[in-house]
């Protein structure tokens, strides 16, 4: 949801904000809009699933994310699952190897950019 927004093309390979231009319905859009006043919901819900939609709206609907705190939010939760699951990880009973490449997973889904 993040990258899909946030993200640059290059790294994407598609366009910034294709998916909810396509109306997709992602956690990034259902934080926001539970989090903004009337008007501002207004505006989301008629940038979302616009495919005409420019780079100016699609600039639009990241400020009303970061705005209404739904970007924070999302990141501060991708940061609890992951250290759950590197607890998760250690308490495994499993060879030292397969413990290493869990975690290197974990690692990559974190940072990934694409």
């Amino acid at each position: 949801d993040e990258l899909g927004l946030f993200g640059s093309e290059a790294d994407l390979g598609k366009p910034v904000g294709s998916d909810l231009r396509e109306g997709k319905k992602t956690l990034l859009a259902a934080l926001a809009w539970q989090r903004l006043d009337p008007e501002s919901r207004k505006r989301l819900s008629s940038i979302l699933g616009d495919s005409q939609a420019g780079e100016a709206q699609v600039a639009e609907l990241r400020a009303l994310v970061e705005k209404s705190g739904a970007r924070a939010e999302l990141e501060s939760r991708m940061k609890a699952l992951e250290e759950n699951s590197a607890q998760i990880i250690e308490r495994l009973d499993i060879p030292a190897g397969a413990k290493a490449s869990l975690r290197a997973l974990l690692g990559f889904i974190g940072e990934r950019k694409s």
